[in-house]
């Protein structure tokens, strides 16, 4: 079937996590299937299922004598099954089904379903002029473990007579305990009753015993959507577009969920741990992806598909995902891969342009294989180069400052290149990269700047760009 979302808002979905199963509207009916049809299995009309059917005719034995019976042309002698009533213009006979009668047949009800009293099967396979059993204990049961469970709300029922004793509706859920059971008020020859089932939830199957007479032409119900998808959005430090030991998560992004015709259905955001959870889905096909204009500030996409463990690779996007009933499916995980960016930006130079900053090389610490660029400088001036955890914007000289305390002093540019740049490799097997409060370890932000002399300003020093750096082990 096409995927099925709550009939919950979806602003649900926005803010937090379902508390309660969603619930999808719906109805069985018995159209689209000739009468004398032998029934096993049908869907809702809105596409969930299989729900498997069972008709008991204590007379026959085992045999599945759930037929289709056609109430716009009765069979069998069966008018009292006929709809709408003779008094409203239809091939129904009885009085409980007459004009100004409580339980009056008004309305065409089209296929029904019946156990069949004598179950021959013709030629075609179609069970020969379909008729009604009139013994007692007739029993039709209906199976709905393919959708999860699914919550009773009506039953629209013909013809059960007042000389027989009372039909019933038992529901039961998937341990086999009785939920509710409900009597199918006598309605007379012919009459039409549309009874509430109270609104049982959890029902995993249902009986409806007949007791000698009638019809059921259908059912109000609602599907428990139980199943769910999620559940990670992560910090691939080193890029391999596989979740390793150490890796974080990524809070604050925004996850979109769409159906299998790709129409959006709703979106939520990671948690500080990068852990997202769509909750209350019906059985069906969607599709999940990421909202690319919330990923943080220097980061991209990591490579998908990696591996052949769906639940430690990256999706690719959008990731296709098929619910079965009640299923939740932990594997729909993302990661993120941080590359270098300049997270704050100085002032111009004596040059006329402000000094950039770039990264080169591998972000990983084992590599060390690392360095920073710096261009725009103003050529044949020291300079130094410092690095931190803690980023701040405040003017400084002539230009801006972006590291906070502590920050270290890393290295001294003698002489800035006639170019005007500066190419500072990083040693992060040597102090003060590997010892004390200057130790550059992964998964945190370290911010590096360059301070240099600009005697054609006024102050006569300034701050480059800063170029912020997460490292993987």
């Amino acid at each position: 079937m096409n995927s099925v979302f709550s009939r919950r808002t979806l602003a649900v979905l926005t803010t937090a996590l379902c508390a309660t199963p969603a619930l999808h509207a719906d109805t069985i009916d018995f159209e689209g299937l000739p009468a004398g049809t032998i029934l096993s299995s049908l869907s809702t009309s809105g596409g969930a299922g299989p729900i498997l059917v069972h008709g008991h005719n204590p007379s026959l034995g085992a045999p599945n004598a759930a037929v289709i019976f056609d109430s716009s042309n009765p069979t069998g002698g069966d008018s009292d099954l006929g709809s709408p009533n003779v008094t409203f213009g239809g091939p129904g006979f009885g009085a409980g089904g007459a004009m100004g009668a409580p339980y009056a047949n008004s309305t065409a009800l089209g296929k029904i379903l019946i156990v069949d009293e004598h179950l021959v099967v013709g030629g075609n396979g179609l069970v020969v002029d379909p008729d009604d059993a009139a013994v007692l204990g007739q029993t039709l049961d209906f199976d709905f473990a393919a959708l999860g469970t699914v919550t009773l709300r009506t039953c629209t029922y013909i013809d059960i007579e007042t000389t027989r004793p009372d039909g019933q509706v038992e529901m039961f859920d998937a341990s086999n305990q009785l939920l509710a059971s409900v009597s199918l008020t006598p309605v007379g020859d012919n009459g039409v009753n549309t009874l509430s089932l109270g609104d049982v939830a959890g029902v995993d199957h249902m009986r409806v015993t007949l007791n000698g007479s009638g019809a059921i032409a259908g059912f109000e119900l609602d599907v428990d959507c139980t199943a769910s998808l999620g559940d990670l959005v992560w910090n691939d430090l080193d890029g391999d577009g596989l979740q390793d030991a150490g890796e974080p998560g990524v809070g604050g992004v925004t996850v979109l969920l769409f159906d299998a015709n790709s129409a959006p259905l709703g979106s939520t955001q990671t948690q500080l741990d990068g852990s997202y959870l769509f909750p209350g889905l019906c059985p069906g096909t969607y599709s999940v992806a990421l909202d690319v204009q919330t990923l943080p500030e220097g980061f991209v996409q990591s490579p998908c598909g990696v591996g052949n463990d769906p639940a430690l690779d990256s999706n690719c996007q959008p990731a296709p995902v098929t619910l079965g009933a009640g299923q939740h499916d932990p594997t729909v995980d993302f990661g993120l891969k941080p590359i270098p960016f300049v997270n704050c930006h100085s002032l111009p130079n004596s040059t006329g342009q402000v000094a950039s900053a770039s990264g080169n090389g591998s972000t990983s610490l084992g590599d060390n294989q690392f360095s920073v660029t710096f261009t725009n400088l103003p050529p044949h001036q020291p300079a130094y180069l410092f690095y931190g955890t803690n980023g701040v914007n405040i003017p400084f000289g002539s230009g801006v400052q972006c590291i906070g305390s502590p920050l270290v002093r890393y290295h001294k540019v003698s002489d800035i290149d006639p170019s005007g740049v500066a190419m500072i490799p990083l040693d992060f097997a040597s102090p003060p990269m590997n010892i004390g409060f200057g130790q550059v370890v992964p998964g945190v932000p370290f911010y590096f700047q360059l301070w240099y002399r600009d005697p054609g300003n006024t102050p006569s020093f300034n701050m480059t760009d800063s170029l912020c750096v997460t490292f993987a082990p």
